[in-house]
């Protein structure tokens, strides 16, 4: 099973907690998780839950325009890409879950 994650909220917010704990459980499942962050999310790149989540096997790609506007530097283990990234985790991924945006 594959599974895509979308995550725009920041480190301080329920959505990361959320995300990080699915994505442990998903991992222990033997799933594939890719997860994109965007907007807000960029500021997860430097955390310890995030380096973690990318040693367990899980793929986290960053927007790095979204980065760049947030002055969020590279970081090994993380992909800097951009919405063609996010457009091919969405093609492949068999579940897709997104958190943040609110309405």
């Amino acid at each position: 099973m594959k599974l895509g994650i979308l995550l725009t909220n920041s480190p301080f917010t329920e959505d990361f907690y959320t995300v990080i704990q699915l994505t442990k459980h998903a991992l222990e499942q033997k799933y594939e998780v890719s997860i994109f962050i965007m907007d807000d999310g960029t500021y997860c790149v430097p955390t310890e839950q995030f380096k973690e989540l990318i040693k367990a096997g899980a793929k986290i790609i960053v927007c790095a325009h979204n980065a760049e506007q947030r002055a969020v530097k590279e970081v090994e283990g993380f992909v800097f890409g951009s919405q063609t990234d996010w457009a091919q985790i969405v093609t492949e991924a068999d579940r897709i879950l997104g958190f943040g945006w609110r309405l």
